[in-house]
């Protein structure tokens, strides 16, 4: 995490060259000092401190430290949960490009969450951090084409950025991929694909994963007709408490 300037310094002495630096202005070292406040690491974590060195760093332009305390007020964590000073941090750091602070107001303004919902400005950040390659933005923006979230529905526009989240882990991504290629809506259907991503999916335990691979199981689409397999995949998302789930098992469990 710091530079090699702390290398073969104890502990200690580490955090403490950390505050002097700090104190004096260096806005890095302000930084680095709220991450270490912020994670525990090498001294008790302590959230109030984190903030106020984010803050330090902030008001200094520091782009992660900006998005840092927009997060802070965000979740309410280490300050008071203030939607306005997320939103004004956030942005700050947006401006500057980075990605993760362009997502999160994008994700603010896509749920309406303490801020008014606002499509275009959701759309406009999401579409910068996807860009950049931003796996979280690059699965929101996903679902303003898939529900048509101030654009008109475009399945194959969804597909891309869903296709993109996956390759980076985000199982709810993979599910929508999975889901996308195996009922054909919208885009070219696609059987072999589908089962790769819904499998994968399903191992994170996704209740609309295991529902529609248990169903490719059931139709025999893709894999193996297994109507056993089937109902092993409906009986876990049922244990889930999905109601589709629920409706399948019981529906297969009649047939067999």
């Amino acid at each position: 995490m710091f530079s090699s300037f702390f290398k073969g310094h104890t502990s200690s002495s580490r955090i403490d060259a950390l505050k002097r630096r700090a104190e004096a202005g260096d806005r890095t070292a302000q930084f680095d000092l709220a991450l270490v406040f912020d994670k525990g690491e090498e001294v008790p974590e302590n959230l109030i401190k984190a903030a106020q060195w984010y803050r330090r760093a902030a008001d200094q332009g520091h782009a992660e430290a900006q998005c840092n305390l927009g997060s802070m007020y965000d979740t309410g964590q280490g300050v008071a949960q203030n939607y306005v000073e997320a939103e004004k941090w956030f942005l700050s750091a947006a401006e500057q490009g980075f990605a993760r602070a362009q997502s999160d107001v994008g994700c603010m303004y896509k749920e309406g969450r303490g801020v008014k919902q606002d499509y275009q400005s959701a759309l406009l950040w999401l579409t910068r951090a996807a860009k950049a390659g931003f796996a979280k933005a690059q699965y929101n923006l996903g679902e303003m084409y898939l529900y048509a979230r101030g654009v008109e529905v475009n399945y194959e526009e969804a597909l891309l950025w869903f296709r993109k989240a996956a390759k980076q882990g985000i199982p709810e991504a993979m599910t929508n991929v999975g889901t996308l290629l195996f009922t054909g809506q919208g885009v070219k259907q696609d059987f072999a694909e589908a089962a790769y991503w819904l499998s994968t999916a399903s191992g994170y335990g996704i209740p609309e994963a295991l529902c529609n691979f248990g169903l490719m199981y059931e139709l025999g689409a893709g894999v193996p007709r297994d109507l056993s397999r089937a109902a092993y995949l409906f009986r876990l998302a049922a244990e889930k408490g999905d109601a589709d789930g629920q409706r399948n098992l019981q529906r297969i469990s009649e047939k067999r």
